[in-house]
């Protein structure tokens, strides 16, 4: 299981984004940064999520790079320091808001062409996703495995994609349409790995 106590040891640094810092939302003001053993009420969780579905909305607007300085800032600053606290709470659904926020900027960092950072946020995002649903029920982690899947192809690098894009599919407990969109994924994996046939079974 993911120690929580290695996330700020996994190299995480909002200067590793490279950009300039922007003002923060207020809602990053109602959330101060917890030290250990803090405890942390629904209100603050609540806040990660509405942050994180504000700044997704502004992808659509703005651009997928929009804001990456401020997400990673507040995931960095904010996010990390309050998974060591304690909670009144479903402490899984602060992991699974945590997951979730790693994982958008993970798709920010690749929309700038950072890709090394975005490989970083989508593993991190998995990590959190499976402590906070081992079953993957809500299909969170499967959506970073085919987030790295594609990344990797993308970057011409298809060494253990077909592993990776099975494997979620055999772990993944999803609903119809992130079960259809895995097989893409697999069948994308397994042709660039010079499997022709199994990319179109």
């Amino acid at each position: 299981m993911h120690n929580r106590r290695d996330f700020l040891a996994l190299g995480f640094s909002a200067a590793a984004l490279l950009a300039p810092l922007a003002p923060a939302p207020r809602t990053a003001a109602a959330l101060p940064a917890a030290g250990p053993g803090r405890r942390i009420g629904s209100g603050e969780t609540m806040a990660v999520r509405q942050f994180t579905a504000a700044f997704r909305a502004s992808d659509e607007l703005l651009g997928g790079g929009h804001g990456l300085s401020v997400v990673g800032v507040f995931l960095s600053d904010v996010v990390a320091p309050m998974l060591h606290g304690t909670y009144a709470d479903d402490r899984a659904r602060a992991d699974a808001f945590a997951a979730d926020l790693a994982s958008l900027v993970g798709f920010k960092c690749h929309d700038a062409g950072r890709e090394g950072a975005a490989h970083h946020h989508y593993r991190l995002a998995i990590r959190l996703a499976q402590e906070a649903d081992p079953d993957d029920r809500t299909s969170q982690a499967a959506w970073g495995m085919r987030a790295l899947v594609h990344q990797a192809l993308d970057l011409g690098h298809p060494t253990g994609t077909v592993d990776l894009a099975e494997a979620t599919l055999a772990r993944s407990r999803v609903d119809k349409r992130t079960e259809a969109l895995l097989l893409i994924t697999a069948a994308r994996a397994h042709g660039a790995s010079g499997n022709p046939s199994a990319a179109s079974a």
